[in-house]
């Protein structure tokens, strides 16, 4: 299979190193991409967290919903479980995400056999 990929690999530099260009330059935007996401959403995480921490804290120390009406509860709880569900799921995706844009650049001529593949089934 090694073999195959290999002779794949330099048909397409020698047929048309044009496209093999524009393949390897997409598998690079992908992983930059896929850097700079997982880099937003470990700050949306940390920034979640951060305020999550103050406002249960602020809590502990007075009830912000003594004096206040039932829909600020409400919202206070939808935010609350709104931003954790999110969380969850960057937890999740991000690190795939993560190690999927790093393997991505550390072997850009396998991702992008794998498209060109892809392209001609």
């Amino acid at each position: 299979m090694e073999d195959i990929l290999r002779e794949a690999l330099e048909i397409v530099k020698e047929a048309s190193p044009h496209v093999w260009g524009v393949m390897m330059r997409q598998v690079y935007t992908q992983a930059y991409l896929g850097l700079i996401q997982s880099g937003l959403a470990t700050m949306f995480l940390i920034a979640y967290i951060v305020i999550f921490i103050k406002t249960l804290a602020a809590t502990k120390e007075n009830d912000p919903f003594k004096d206040k009406s039932e829909i600020m509860v409400a919202v206070f709880s939808g935010w609350l479980f709104g931003g954790g569900v999110i969380s969850f799921f960057l937890i999740i995706f991000t690190p795939v995400v993560f190690f999927s844009s790093i393997s991505k650049l550390l072997n850009p001529e396998y991702y992008a056999i794998r498209y060109l593949i892809g392209w001609l089934q």
